[in-house]
């Protein structure tokens, strides 16, 4: 059956600027950046999938008790996800490398990859949501229209303040400390309490690797999606193998309209 899907990125101001990085950082992220979102729009071109960059923030309130909501780009990805059309959208972020074109996408009602084992806020996430839930990324996600739509009807509401969430809201004014806070009151939170009360179902491991927290050089050789999903993205970059490096530093720079 010939599925409709929607390949949906943002690349908001310059993409991904740490302002706690070096200028030469930023720089080296902001090509890797525009080399990713190039394997993204090719793999869609392969495959027959829409795909559209956004470039322009869209009209969403963040809760201003968020620690460094201007930096927080990811909240307003669910407000990018079509409304109808499809049979399935799937966000990505911009840092994301396809790295063969051909790789067949997974489709799920709703699939995400865990964070359990890099996250390191998740007996938090234990504590105010489940003893049994466990952190999902934003980063990666695959859903159904149906899903897409009931997804950003839950969260945006919760994003902005205008919901109240039990075990979540609360914490806004009282955790002190920077790391703590940017992790467990972020939207990452949220998503991880919508799948533990809609259901989830995890990403192939080979779906998001992030070479800079793999130790096993099999795992990374073995990748279909690199997630270059560090300040220094470079230091990813270092990780590959001989041949993804060959291969990567072979693609374009997308063109990217502001």
């Amino acid at each position: 059956m010939n599925y409709k899907i929607k390949v949906i990125q943002t690349f908001f101001d310059k993409g991904f600027i740490n302002p706690f990085n070096t200028f030469i950082n930023n720089k080296n992220n902001h090509k890797i950046i525009k080399m990713c979102i190039s394997s993204v729009q090719d793999w869609c071109l392969t495959n027959g999938f829409d795909y559209e960059l956004v470039t322009k923030k869209p009209d969403v309130i963040i809760d201003t008790r968020f620690l460094a909501s201007d930096r927080h780009f990811s909240c307003y990805q669910y407000a990018c996800f079509p409304s109808f059309g499809y049979d399935y959208i799937v966000y990505l972020d911009n840092d994301v490398w396809i790295v063969d074109p051909s790789t067949e996408l997974p489709l799920f009602d709703l699939g995400a990859s865990s964070a359990a084992l890099t996250q390191s806020t998740h007996p938090y996430y234990q504590y105010y949501i489940s003893p049994a839930a466990i952190p999902w990324e934003t980063s990666i996600l695959v859903l159904s229209q149906n899903r897409a739509n009931h997804l950003r009807e839950w969260i945006l509401p919760r994003i902005s303040g205008e919901v109240y969430t039990p075990g979540w809201s609360e914490q806004l004014d009282k955790i002190e400390f920077l790391s703590l806070k940017n992790n467990m009151v972020s939207h990452v939170f949220l998503l991880s309490l919508y799948c533990f009360e809609n259901g989830v179902e995890c990403l192939p491991k080979e779906w998001n690797i992030r070479p800079h927290f793999t130790y096993d050089d099999s795992i990374i050789k073995a990748a279909k999606v690199i997630h270059f999903q560090t300040a220094n993205k470079e230091k990813n970059f270092e990780r590959l193998t001989f041949d993804q490096k060959k291969k990567f530093s072979q693609l374009p720079e997308a063109t990217v309209t502001l």
